[in-house]
């Protein structure tokens, strides 16, 4: 099925080819296509604050990219990536969504009240943390180039929510935070502003939130690190579909961790302001038009960006029923690779189902104590679960970046 799509913001034309399996897998991405298109073509981009401003961000972010992998394509794989000399590995990108929509009830600017989904993106913010520490790991002129940092060294694009947690702003907050779960410090609780109290500088605290804030400098100073906000849902996808468009290279990977509104009021159907609190007083009910948000993980799978590692999450509070919806989404929005968890066991434990072109064997799947996710009808995914090692104080997506970065590896030397 070859398929056409329009950037209205560059006014070119693309048509891909979409792979499906059958007959009903095409009518149901047609269908999916055209709710897609209608929810752009509804919703008056143009109008939202900083679009313009964010795709020239990122067009000038890419394009320095770009540069430095041509140059190092071209010298062999030695040297630096962003023009040389500065010891950085830099060959791949890695886009990361996180933090959760908004749905509006009035029409933005004015909207006053919302549909929220919540997600604090500290899961998504914290892998971007460990992209971007093996990025600005410099070394010496005279010094070999590490092999496992050298596969690690992303440039980072983070699409998050405004307020959501930051790269790098997590990691000093859970440093306060550890701080002030083992030590009483006379009843006061520490925060950023402590550090202003001279009795704290000089501090070990102090010096380390230092270093955490020298580390987030060099990421911009590098140009290592771009990072976007949205608040909206209209916000979310626009922004996902153009960078998605910009960035379809096999060297990309593509993390889907933000949480994503399942409903949302068309844009023609919100009202112009704020929708007035007396008018409950005549019907007492408050109604509104929720449409089913269109799917875009494949959109941004096949369509949008088809070259791309392409990465989602699974979340049940129900264990009993992450393979069923695990598999059902991989197999729906083809996915390469989906990192399910539970929600009680989601800072401990995740299990990663990734599906293959080619036929795999039970030997090839690496499950831990869990032998009954492995299914002689499955041949083609395999599971491995990832667990924290609770003896360390390091965070679950330190591994979990590490994997997922072995396999987009294999992705591009595929």
């Amino acid at each position: 099925m070859n398929h056409t799509s329009t950037n209205t913001a560059t006014n070119t034309t693309t048509t891909t080819t979409v792979n499906t399996k059958n007959t009903n897998d095409d009518d149901d991405f047609d269908v999916e296509i055209r709710k897609c298109e209608e929810f752009f073509e509804n919703t008056p981009i143009n109008l939202f604050e900083h679009h313009c401003e964010n795709r020239n961000k990122l067009e000038t972010f890419l394009s320095a990219h770009h540069e430095g992998t041509i140059e190092n394509n071209e010298g062999g794989g030695g040297g630096g990536g962003g023009g040389g000399g500065g010891g950085l590995f830099v060959k791949k990108v890695c886009v990361i969504t996180s933090g959760g929509t908004s749905a509006p009830l009035e029409k933005p600017p004015k909207q006053v009240r919302f549909l929220d989904n919540f997600s604090s993106g500290a899961r998504g913010a914290a892998m971007a943390e460990y992209l971007l520490s093996h990025h600005l790991i410099e070394r010496d002129e005279d010094e070999e180039e590490d092999e496992d940092r050298r596969e690690r060294g992303y440039k980072v694009i983070t699409l998050r929510r405004r307020g959501s947690k930051e790269p790098f702003v997590r990691k000093g907050e859970n440093v306060l935070r550890k701080k002030n779960e083992n030590e009483t410090n006379g009843g006061k609780k520490m925060d950023f502003l402590s550090m202003f109290d001279s009795t704290k500088q000089g501090s070990s605290i102090e010096r380390e939130l230092k270093l955490i804030q020298e580390e987030r400098a060099r990421a911009f100073e590098r140009n290592a690190w771009l990072d976007l906000e949205f608040t909206t849902v209209y916000e979310y996808l626009e922004m996902l579909r153009m960078i998605c468009e910009m960035v379809n290279r096999k060297e990309v990977m593509i993390i889907h961790a933000a949480a994503v509104s399942d409903f949302y009021v068309p844009w023609k159907d919100l009202p112009s302001h704020k929708i007035q609190s007396n008018a409950l007083e005549t019907s007492g009910s408050l109604f509104a038009n929720f449409s089913s948000t269109p799917k875009m993980l494949k959109m941004c799978r096949e369509i949008w960006c088809p070259n791309a590692f392409s990465v989602s999450f699974k979340l049940e509070t129900d264990a009993s029923l992450i393979k069923q919806k695990t598999m059902q989404a991989i197999r729906k929005y083809n996915m390469h690779c989906i990192v399910a968890n539970e929600l009680e066991k989601r800072y401990d434990e995740v299990t990663l189902f990734q599906q293959h072109n080619n036929k795999k064997t039970k030997n090839d799947v690496v499950v831990e104590d869990d032998d009954d996710m492995y299914d002689e009808d499955d041949d083609d995914i395999s599971c491995e679960k990832i667990t924290r090692n609770k003896q360390s104080e390091d965070d679950i997506e330190e591994q979990l970046v590490k994997e997922l970065c072995r396999r987009h590896s294999l992705h591009i030397n595929r």
